[in-house]
Formats: C-alpha cells, structure tokens, sequence
C-alpha cells in the first residue's frame, strides 16, 4: 500500500463521522420540510427518494473502505477529502435551511460546488477504466452530489431573494430552469458523464411533479419534464455507449493472455 495505516484510518473515521452528520441533517429537514411554493420547489417524497438512493450508496462506499480489497481502498482514499467535506458541508446547510438563514445556506452551497468541481477536475473519477469502480466512486461521492448541489442552489436562491409579483417570479422562473439543461447536456456530452445527466434528470422529475400540482409559475412543470425527458434520453444513450465500451476494456486482458 502506498499510504500510511494512520491516515487510511484517519479517513475512515471521519468519513463515518460526516455521514453520519450529513444523514442526521437529512432527516432533520425530513421532519421540519420547507413548504415554501417557488418555481424550484421539489416533490418532497421524490427529493427524498433521491436522497436515499445517495446514502445507501455512500453507505456502501463506507464500508467498501474498511473491506480488504487493496485496488478499492486506494481508488477511495486516493479521491480525497472532498467526500467528507461534501457531507460536512451538507450537514451545515441543511441546518441553516431549516432555520432560514438562507444567505448563509447559498454560500455553503457555493463552497460545497467549488468542493465538487475541484473533484471533478482533479480526481476525474467518471474516468474510471473499470465501470463497476466508476458506478462505485464516480455516482456516490461526485456526480449525484453534484446534480444535487446545483439544484440547491437555485431553490435556495429562490428563496432567498422571494419577489412579490408572481408574474415576474414566473418569468425568472421560466428563464432560469433552462440552465439545468445546459449544465446536464455539457457534462454528458463533454466528460461523456451520463450519471451526471441522470441525476439532473431525476430533480427535474422532481421539480416538474411538484409543479404540475400546484403550476403557480406558468409552463414551469412543462419545461420540467422537458428537460428531464432530454436528459435522461441522452443519459441512458451515452451510458449504454460507454457501457459496451468498458465491458470491452475489461475483458481485454483476459484475451490477450488467452492468445499469449
């Protein structure tokens, strides 16, 4: 191994530690939801749904950190400290949510993006040669994180500067949601990362469920489903693509030494 017991053991207490937080902030909000109607408000069970397929996942990395298998353990520990800081960050966000201090909550989920993006850039883990390592450390620790913390931003936004006529409230509303689009279709088609797509599609779902029973804010909950249909079409194109290419990868040196 090529890091020091100490530190490997450093990380997986406060990985354990910040999850722990990260889950009870979680349900803190799940007991006291805010039931604010904005044009980026989310059906509560499906952003719950959300959550929980995150933390089972997380969860699973977790423990995949205390299990002796020496390729997995350095693929964790070699992504750094941006997994823990993302749930340290989460908790302390969701705490201030709930209070409505939600000047100070957009700007932890500022510094939670910069967390993440610097991961992105660095670690490139939706790079990951095996897909099994990709869907284990890519979707748990960045790009459903990452999808999540964008959304929040612009919920939070919206509530943080809440305008009195609903007219230009809708108009904003309009405008604004087509940035999801953008940001889902740069990382599918740039990073060739669908995970990231598929995520983003999932909140637009989300979004455009909760807006479809109230549709305070105009065609809002059509561009919703708009966007989430575009997304997860590209999503599962570019998934099944790089699928078949990973499965090749992987059974390449099992041929080759067949053939030796």
């Amino acid at each position: 191994m090529s890091y020091p017991q100490g530190n490997l053991h450093l990380y997986r207490a406060i990985s354990t530690i910040s999850l722990s937080l990260s889950l009870c902030g979680s349900i803190m909000y799940y007991k006291n939801p805010n039931t604010t109607h904005t044009p980026f408000t989310p059906h509560f069970l499906v952003l719950t749904s959300y959550w929980f397929l995150i933390y089972v996942r997380q969860i699973g990395l977790t423990i995949a950190s205390f299990i002796a298998n020496e390729r997995r353990i350095s693929m964790i520990y070699d992504s750094g400290w941006h997994f823990p800081i993302f749930n340290i960050l989460h908790y302390v966000w969701t705490m201030l949510f709930i209070n409505q201090y939600f000047i100070f909550a957009e700007l932890i989920l500022l510094l939670n993006l910069i967390n993440l993006l610097e991961m992105f850039s660095r670690q490139k883990t939706y790079g990951h040669k095996f897909f099994s390592d990709m869907f284990l450390l890519h979707v748990t620790v960045l790009s459903c994180p990452l999808s999540w913390v964008v959304f929040a931003i612009m919920w939070n936004g919206s509530l943080l500067c809440p305008c009195p006529d609903n007219q230009w409230t809708t108009i904003l509303g309009n405008i604004s949601i087509w940035a999801f689009l953008s940001f889902g279709l740069f990382f599918v088609l740039k990073f060739k990362d669908w995970t990231t797509g598929a995520g983003t599609s999932l909140l637009m779902a989300a979004l455009g469920i909760d807006q479809s029973s109230t549709k305070l804010f105009g065609p809002q909950w059509i561009f919703a489903f708009v966007i989430s249909g575009v997304l997860v079409s590209v999503s599962v194109f570019t998934g099944i693509k790089g699928k078949s290419t990973s499965s090749q990868t992987e059974h390449e040196p099992l041929l080759q030494s067949r053939r030796n």
